[in-house]
């Protein structure tokens, strides 16, 4: 996989990184339970787990956590009502916090907690 942008320059030693490429080629997608716990959070937000979006302010009254946001910079989106949030942006966030959980049964704690499901 390419993570630098040789279009951008004539000579090859001038190559920018392309670091929004360079960390969708290292996450790793979720799978199993933790899929599906995520998916039921989702659909929790939606009313479906296959809609494209919603908004900060369907996602805000099922997070426990007092700190709602931490969600909106972690989603990186202004912390306002209306702003969409597409499920894309969402699985990706699940997934990068999923690699730091090594425990399957700790992190479907985590997120079951965190999103009241």
């Amino acid at each position: 996989m390419k993570f630098y942008n040789c279009a951008s320059r004539s000579d090859p030693k001038d190559r920018l990184i392309d670091y929004s490429a360079f960390v969708e080629g290292l996450r790793q997608p979720l799978t199993g339970r933790r899929l599906l716990i995520v998916e039921e959070v989702w659909a929790k937000f939606t009313g479906d787990k296959d809609a494209e979006s919603t908004t900060l302010g369907q996602l805000r009254p099922h997070f426990t956590h007092p700190n709602f946001e931490h969600v909106a910079d972690a989603l990186d989106v202004e912390n306002k009502d209306e702003v969409e949030v597409t499920r894309k942006r969402f699985m990706d966030l699940q997934a990068d916090f999923s690699m730091t959980v090594f425990d399957e049964d700790k992190y479907i704690g985590l997120v079951s907690t965190a999103w009241d499901v």
